[in-house]
C-alpha cells in the first residue's frame, strides 16, 4: 500500500480545514494535526494527516485519489507553491514498527501509531523545501565568487549586489523563523510511548543531520 507526503504550501488555515474535514469524513485534532478518514459507502479509505506547516500525509490512497486530496486542499493553503515537494513510501503490516529501504513496517493498525511516523516524514518533505531554497540561492549567486577570482571584480552594479544580499538575508531568515516545525513535536508530550517511532522514522530519513546543514548553509 502506498503512503505518501506533500508539502503544497507554507502552511494550511487549520481551523477551516478541520471545518471541512468535518463535513466530507470522520475527524480528529491532534494538537495542530487533522486526522481525517474519508468514507466510501460503509467503509473508511484511508488516513489523511494535515500538519499546520501546509504538509499532508496520505496513507491507503491511490495516486489519482491523492490528486482529489490535493484538489481538495487549495481553498486552505497559505502561500502555495508552485509544485508540491513529494515523498513517497509503502507499507505493510508486520511484527514489528521499523522502515527499511521506504518501506514501512506497522506492528498494529493504530491511527496513533501511524501519526507518530507521519511527524517524521512530514518534518522530512517541508525540510526538502528548505533544502532546495538553499540550492536555489547557491545556483543564483554561484558566479559571483568565480567571476572575483578570474577577474579581480563582480559584473553587477551596488544596487544588485544589494538586490542578491537582501534575498540571500530574506530567504535565510525565513529558513530560521520556520526551523521551530522541525523541533520534536508536542504532540509527543501528550503521547510519549510513541516518540520512539517517531525518532527512528526521523532518523531514517536524516532529519536532525539536513536541519543542522540548512539552518547554518
Amino acid at each position: 500500500m502506498r503512503c505518501t507526503c506533500y508539502c503544497t504550501a507554507s502552511s494550511f488555515d487549520i481551523p477551516r480545514l478541520f471545518q471541512y474535514a468535518q463535513s466530507l469524513s470522520s475527524s480528529q485534532l491532534f494538537r495542530d494535526v487533522v486526522h481525517a478518514q474519508p468514507k466510501e459507502g460503509d467503509r473508511f479509505r484511508g488516513e489523511l494527516f494535515y500538519f499546520s506547516y501546509g504538509a499532508v500525509v496520505c496513507w491507503g490512497f491511490t495516486e489519482e485519489e491523492e490528486k482529489e486530496v490535493l484538489r481538495g486542499l487549495k481553498g486552505f493553503e497559505k502561500e502555495p507553491f508552485p509544485k508540491p515537494e513529494l515523498d513517497e513510501f509503502t507499507y505493510t503490516y508486520g511484527d514489528t514498527t521499523k522502515i527499511e529501504e521506504d518501506e514501512i513496517f506497522l506492528h498494529n493498525k493504530s491511527t496513533l501509531t501511524k501519526l507518530a511516523i507521519a511527524h517524521g516524514i512530514a518534518q522530512s518533505v517541508k525540510l526538502s523545501t528548505f533544502e532546495e531554497l538553499i540550492q536555489k540561492t547557491i545556483s543564483h549567486t554561484r558566479n559571483i565568487p568565480v567571476e572575483l577570482a578570474k577577474r579581480g571584480k563582480i559584473p553587477l552594479s551596488r544596487r544588485e549586489i544589494s538586490r542578491k544580499m537582501g534575498e540571500i538575508f530574506l530567504e535565510r531568515s525565513f529558513i530560521n523563523l520556520h526551523s521551530e516545525v522541525l523541533d520534536v513535536p508536542e504532540f509527543f508530550w501528550d503521547y510519549p510511548e510513541l516518540e520512539p517511532f517517531y525518532r527512528r522514522t526521523a532518523h531514517y530519513l536524516d532529519v536532525s543531520k539536513r536541519q543542522k546543514f540548512s539552518i547554518n548553509a
